[in-house]
């Protein structure tokens, strides 16, 4: 459901700038950056950290970012079955923790510095850390059992929530960060500036357009804006720390 709500995004996108869509999706957020890096697509909806890291390595901009209840933050929460005992993320240690991915900011790294910093080893706090490859994925796994916490964007799980409530009442959150900026669509810095620029004006215009006005509202979105230059310092700061260990 989530897939095809984006490839209505990319086909919407694709339309507006003259180009045939083609959705890619990587099993990891490494091989999503790789294709940005190497020219294999034009634009990206990245993760925060794989987003730094493209910054850092290739010089990756962000065109957009999505706006969402008035916000462009979000924050990392941890969730647990609502039956659980836990009450905090220390208290999932020797559990089955999912995540989107090893490098997923808000799944992984943002929980993981954490524990770092309260004197704990968080590739070993877990019981098994499971790598659910999406951050819907990760909700279902505490859904269905196969995971005793997980760590996701708040935006997603409130998305999943709004569409199901009965998620509120099977689940619950033992950990929320501070706000950071959301994820952004991307692209490589030597991509043509012509193209690039009228993929921004097709993102920050969606919202005035019916059509496009109705594949935001499928993904939850108010519109997209131009993201301030300051918007990821936070989230530098804290992959800073992280790579210091």
């Amino acid at each position: 459901k989530t897939m095809e709500r984006y490839e209505a995004f990319v086909e919407y996108l694709a339309r507006k700038v003259g180009r045939d869509p083609v959705c890619l999706r990587r099993p990891t957020y490494a091989e999503t950056n790789e294709l940005v890096r190497y020219g294999r697509c034009e634009v990206a909806l990245v993760c925060v950290c794989p987003f730094l890291r493209g910054e850092r390595d290739f010089g990756m901009q962000a065109l957009a970012v999505p706006q969402i209840r008035d916000a462009v933050t979000t924050h990392s929460v941890v969730v647990a079955p609502r039956s659980s005992e836990a009450t905090s993320l220390l208290d999932l240690r020797g559990k089955r923790f999912a995540s989107a991915d090893i490098v997923s900011y808000s799944g992984w790294i943002v929980p993981a510095l954490w524990l770092r910093e309260q004197k704990e080893d968080p590739d070993g706090f877990f019981g098994e850390h499971i790598l659910a490859g999406s951050h819907d994925r990760s909700v279902q796994a505490v859904l269905m059992g196969h995971a005793d916490g997980a760590g996701v964007l708040s935006l997603v799980y409130d998305q999943m929530a709004a569409e199901d409530p009965t998620i509120l009442e099977r689940t619950k959150t033992v950990f929320k960060s501070e706000a950071f900026g959301v994820p952004p669509v991307v692209v490589h810095p030597a991509l043509d500036g012509k193209l690039k620029e009228q993929l921004r004006a097709a993102l920050v215009g969606m919202h005035k357009d019916p059509e496009g006005a109705k594949v935001l509202a499928a993904l939850g979105i108010q519109r997209f804006v131009v993201p301030e230059a300051t918007l990821f310092d936070s989230a530098r700061a804290l992959a800073k720390r992280w790579e210091a260990r």
